[in-house]
């Protein structure tokens, strides 16, 4: 409700129009400010088919809720639940290694946490947290380029596979919408690789809970045919990796 009425705050507040700089030549996109036609430079965006019909999408999705966010204060869960953890992993091209705990160098720990900065005052996913170009030129074509649509290295293998989608904007969605990784009980990375090496052996070392698990969070795994355990071969992909994207969908 919150960020509804700041946006609502922000639509009846004073604009000025933001032209860019002709003496600006750093490349930087520096920008100058006049008031003549303003309304009619924010109402390119700002009307029911762009920015009104986006937030009214936005208001019906799960980023929108604010239960996740509030319970994301630590490094591991804040990547994923929060505006700040997110870019920080961004930012930072945060690794997804396992790597040994220093306190106990027989526990692992994974890699992509964020940083204890981002973690003061963390907030909901919101649009600034995908569209880290908006407000930044005020044309109708700022929503892009988007945060991230680098490969996504996984964390559930330490970043021994990646995710990489040829509709890159899906590799946005893919940071977050894949498997969680898993330590097993001796403290140490579970090694998947063994089910296809040993199969009739049976594993049970993993500690798992309802929110952790490979079986949690498999959207980009399972889109891109990535990361998964194959027994045998001649598995093929599906179309979908080729010709449609999340957001087509979703």
């Amino acid at each position: 409700m919150l960020y509804l009425i700041l946006y609502g705050l922000f639509l009846l507040s004073p604009v000025v129009k933001e032209d860019p700089d002709p003496k600006d030549k750093t490349g930087k996109g520096s920008y100058i400010l006049h008031e003549k036609n303003s309304q009619e430079q924010c109402d390119k965006c700002h009307n029911p088919s762009v920015v009104e019909a986006r937030l009214g999408q936005y208001s019906k999705s799960q980023h929108f809720r604010g239960r996740s966010f509030r319970r994301a204060r630590t490094g591991e869960c804040a990547p994923c639940h929060t505006h700040e953890g997110f870019l920080d992993v961004v930012k930072n091209n945060t690794s997804a290694e396992f790597k040994a705990d220093p306190a106990n160098t027989s526990v692992f720990r994974n890699s992509y946490v964020a940083s204890d900065s981002s973690l003061v005052y963390p907030g909901p996913i919101i649009c600034f947290t995908c569209h880290s170009s908006v407000h930044t030129r005020h044309t109708p074509d700022e929503f892009y380029p988007l945060s991230s649509t680098k490969p996504v290295p996984m964390t559930m293998w330490g970043g021994l596979k990646t995710i990489s989608l040829r509709r890159e904007n899906s590799n946005l969605c893919a940071k977050c919408h894949q498997p969680r990784p898993v330590i097993s009980l001796s403290g140490k990375p579970v090694d998947y690789s063994m089910l296809t090496e040993k199969k009739s052996s049976v594993f049970n070392s993993a500690l798992l809970s309802y929110s952790t698990g490979v079986h949690y969070g498999t959207q980009s795994a399972i889109f891109s045919g990535t990361g998964g355990v194959e027994f045998g071969s001649g598995y093929r992909n599906s179309a979908h990796t080729e010709k449609a994207s999340c957001t087509d969908c979703h």
